[in-house]
């Protein structure tokens, strides 16, 4: 939900005081689950994306960053294994979320990604999803095409 609040109050819409009430709280309670240490290594990944895209807010960049960089030294994302963070992604969003959040050059693993994929005779799509689905295959080719930004995939 903080991720979508973000991704709101980026927007050109109207920003009220309601949507930075709910991102306050919600990233109030995650800056003190990192301060205390709680946060599992399984929600690290996400926690880390959300806090990147907060900072970015100026509203919110002074009061998080010292939480931002606290996620920056979890080894899930000072090393990360690109086969194993954010496991509810297929391989080509994976290696798209770490180019973007991580700073990792991926082309040429992404490159032949888009390889394995349009060689496959069935690739498992079974609804029209942004997640899984054809809206995300056609997203993804605009976004390798460079005919798309990324603020639908990071928003994924």
């Amino acid at each position: 939900m903080g991720r979508y609040f973000v991704f709101r109050l980026r927007g050109k819409g109207q920003k009220t005081k309601k949507l930075h009430k709910a991102l306050t709280y919600i990233a109030s309670e995650i800056a003190r689950k990192v301060k205390k240490k709680m946060v599992s290594e399984n929600e690290q990944p996400d926690v880390y994306r959300f806090l990147f895209d907060l900072v970015s807010l100026p509203d919110y960049s002074e009061k998080y960053s010292i939480s931002f960089q606290k996620c920056r030294e979890w080894k899930c994302i000072e090393k990360p294994n690109v086969q194993k963070i954010f496991p509810y992604m297929n391989n080509l969003q994976r290696l798209y979320t770490c180019q973007n959040y991580l700073s990792m050059d991926l082309t040429d693993e992404i490159g032949f990604e888009w390889k394995k994929w349009e060689e496959k005779e069935s690739n498992f799509l079974t609804d029209m999803g942004l997640l899984m689905g054809w809206a995300n295959e056609g997203l993804l080719h605009l976004l390798y095409n460079h005919q798309n930004d990324y603020s639908w995939f990071n928003l994924l």
